[in-house]
């Protein structure tokens, strides 16, 4: 049992690790205005290893019950509750960006297509100078 508590408390650690590097990266990809795509990748990267590092720390915390390791079960704990607290406040941060970067999306996507619109206006119609222009050369007849 001891070997395993041992094993478990290495996994979290890389879990841990593993976690902190997605935390920067993403944030990386945030603060450079990067791809929504690419934000969403890696937040499904972290989802899934944070669903490995709770199942760890879960079996991590019964041996080390089990063994009766209170000072240790307690250590754990804490770092689980910091762990926790860091998930929730990212998860919120990764949210909000998402949530504006949808927004200057469609901001951008309404201001390409009125740009097309009004190309295509200029090139196959009269552009409204030109209108003007025949309105008053008929104004003159």
């Amino acid at each position: 049992m001891a070997k395993r508590a041992n094993t478990l408390k290495n996994s979290r650690s890389g879990y841990i690790a593993t976690l902190t590097r997605i935390r920067v990266d993403i944030k990386e990809i945030m603060d450079n205005s990067g791809n929504l795509e690419d934000v969403k990748l890696n937040q499904d990267s972290y989802k899934n290893v944070w669903r490995k590092f709770v199942k760890a720390h879960e079996e991590y915390i019964e041996c080390l019950d089990v063994l009766a390791h209170c000072e240790e079960l307690d250590r754990a704990n804490d770092s689980y509750k910091e762990q926790m607290a860091q998930e929730a406040a990212f998860e919120t941060v990764i949210e909000s960006w998402k949530s504006k970067a949808m927004c200057n999306k469609r901001r951008d996507d309404d201001i390409k297509s009125f740009t097309r619109k009004l190309s295509k206006s200029l090139k196959g119609g009269s552009s409204g100078s030109s209108s003007a222009s025949m309105v008053l050369a008929r104004g003159k007849e």
